[in-house]
């Protein structure tokens, strides 16, 4: 399937076009001359988008050949993995100290060994209590070898009450026909519990055991500066028009101040300002530095910011907003070196099914060169009307009018 819609973009993008459609061009510097290559979009082209899809713009390679290309947002999660080696003992080592009494504590928590019937001497006791989000899989590593073992995992938080996790899996360290099998990994799907017990067919003796958890991070994409001029009471900032902005932010000077603001928008073509929201910012009353977020929900992108109560701004805000960056990507197919036109009245549709064709993410990384202009009219060029075709239709509307003429005066001649 993924050869055939292979197949498909390169007939597609055989397409050749005008660079003087487009008002812009930036170089796409890479190593890459095949394959996938990715680029992210600075904030600045953003500006000289018709639509938030981003269609208005195109990779050519230097026969001014179309490259498929789709857009997509940059993943700001993480692997985030935790690793501890867990104190571990034998159920029998752990009798030996209860001298005679009925029951011992182990880590913290009392075994009553008249009551518990659960536990053989030869399983392993583990202390799991560090794992406080769960276990994804535990790392055994035995000072024996050859031996295939069927392992049994149990979950308990009193050592009295156990349910089993898995029964299923093996653990092994075996030689077959000189191939080595090696396995020391038990998989414990995210169980969350304070102690374990390991019970093997046979006794096994363990060098350590090492819980793995891995889970995804989010992480908040970075604030970009934001330039404004100040007027009378307030400032007024503009913001690219496709940027897809989450929030502002207002970073206060280390004082004590608290400010009342109204928050004005306008688009392009209008000339008066629309009220859009009140906020209040202030600081903290430690004096530590007080960054607050106001969402910004608009198609608008120029904005005003006053303050209310016959106060000022301070002297030393700063303004700066996040958006969720994101990359191009495209399939280098052609001749190099490739560029990236934009702003143009020729829409184009990104190929999304770029993204089921790659494997595992992978694509070279490129850069954007400067920004240079192509055609400053190139939005402007309107088509002259082709007055030979309208003159044709013309003549072929005026003689479809007279046969149709003639036709019902020689039928009306029949007819008399």
């Amino acid at each position: 399937m993924k050869i055939f819609l292979a197949l498909c973009i390169t007939i597609i993008s055989l397409e050749a076009i005008e660079k003087n459609d487009f008002v812009y061009e930036r170089a796409i510097n890479t190593n890459a001359t095949q394959g996938f290559v990715k680029v992210q979009i600075p904030v600045t082209l953003y500006d000289h988008l018709s639509s938030s899809s981003m269609n208005d713009l195109a990779i050519i390679d230097a026969d001014n050949k179309v490259m498929p290309y789709s857009i997509e947002k940059i993943t700001l999660t993480k692997q985030d993995t935790q690793k501890h080696n867990l104190p571990f003992s034998l159920f029998k080592t752990i009798k030996e100290q209860k001298n005679n009494s009925l029951d011992i504590k182990y880590q913290g928590t009392s075994i009553n060994f008249s009551e518990n019937k659960q536990i053989n001497d030869e399983d392993y006791i583990v202390d799991a209590s560090i794992m406080k989000d769960g276990i994804d899989y535990l790392q055994i590593k035995s000072a024996d070898s050859e031996y295939m073992l069927q392992t049994t995992v149990a979950c308990s938080d009193d050592l009295l009450h156990w349910y089993t996790i898995t029964n299923s899996q093996m653990l092994a360290n075996i030689t077959m026909q000189e191939s080595k099998i090696l396995k020391e990994r038990l998989n414990l799907f995210t169980h969350s519990c304070k102690y374990l017990k390991i019970h093997t067919q046979k006794p096994l003796n363990f060098n350590y055991i090492l819980a793995v958890k891995t889970k995804k991070v989010f992480s908040e994409p970075d604030p970009v500066q934001l330039e404004f001029h100040k007027v009378n009471k307030g400032i007024e900032f503009t913001i690219p028009k496709q940027l897809p902005i989450q929030n502002l932010q207002f970073i206060l000077p280390k004082k004590e101040q608290l400010y009342k603001l109204k928050l004005y928008a306008k688009d392009d073509n209008q000339n008066t300002w629309l009220y859009i929201d009140h906020m209040t910012i202030y600081t903290l009353q430690n004096g530590k530095l007080s960054q607050l977020e106001s969402s910004l929900v608009t198609n608008l992108r120029h904005f005003r910011l006053e303050a209310t109560d016959n106060s000022y701004l301070p002297e030393e805000l700063q303004l700066a907003f996040k958006y969720h960056p994101t990359e191009l990507y495209f399939l280098a197919q052609g001749k190099a070196p490739y560029t990236l036109v934009y702003d143009s009245i020729k829409q184009r549709i990104p190929q999304t099914s770029l993204k089921t064709m790659r494997q595992d993410n992978t694509a070279a990384l490129a850069t954007l060169g400067e920004e240079k202009v192509l055609n400053i009219d190139a939005k402007k060029i309107e088509k002259e009307p082709d007055y030979t075709a309208i003159l044709v239709w013309i003549s072929l509307t005026v003689g479809i009018l007279i046969l149709g003429f003639m036709s019902y005066r020689l039928v009306k001649e029949l007819k008399e």
